[in-house]
């Protein structure tokens, strides 16, 4: 929406309830093609910069706001929460849309790639449960791609000798905390 920042900083701003540093308004407001103006809550939180001692009088606060339209009968807070489950799931399905291959399903059989789907589901769902259970706060966070990247692809060596392939990798694992807390789920 254009010209947000400038109509939140119009508005007038009360400490959100049971949310420390947090401020909430509610507010009507018509945008140029709109038959009716609609209700916008409204969140925001101070940034915590360190402002230079020259420019501590001249600087305006900012601010990370968080702004919805809704027609539900909820605080700002509750939106707020509302929404980010919705954009947790949101999240999470553009994740294994575009991670786990969801996006290109090959067949034009039905039941062919509902059997993919599911698997590909179940895979997503295995690798975040064993995220979950690693305990590791930074392995919680990665998505499918980062988890592929940093532990499943490992530099290697592929070498021969004695009639066999061996393949050498690194003694230190690159993410060997992360490395450690998944195989201890594993374990």
């Amino acid at each position: 929406m254009k010209n947000l920042v400038g109509l939140l900083s119009r508005q007038v701003w009360t400490p959100a309830t049971g949310q420390p540093g947090w401020e909430e308004t509610t507010f009507a407001h018509q945008c140029g093609p709109w038959s009716r103006s609609r209700t916008f809550n409204a969140l925001r939180q101070r940034k915590r910069s360190e402002p230079t001692p020259q420019l501590q009088l001249l600087e305006a606060p900012e601010y990370d706001s968080f702004c919805y339209v809704t027609n539900l009968s909820l605080t700002p807070w509750e939106t707020h929460q509302t929404c980010g489950k919705r954009a947790t799931c949101e999240g999470w399905i553009e994740e294994a849309k575009n991670q786990m291959g969801l996006a290109a399903l090959r067949t034009d059989e039905f039941q062919a790639n509902a059997a993919l789907f599911q698997c590909a589901v179940l895979a997503y769902n295995l690798v975040r449960w064993m995220a979950l259970l690693s305990g590791d706060e930074q392995l919680r966070r990665w998505e499918m791609q980062t988890v592929r990247t940093f532990l499943i692809r490992v530099a290697g060596k592929l070498a021969r000798g004695s009639r066999q392939l061996t393949l050498k990798t690194p003694q230190e694992h690159l993410h060997a905390r992360q490395w450690a807390a998944w195989v201890a789920v594993s374990a």
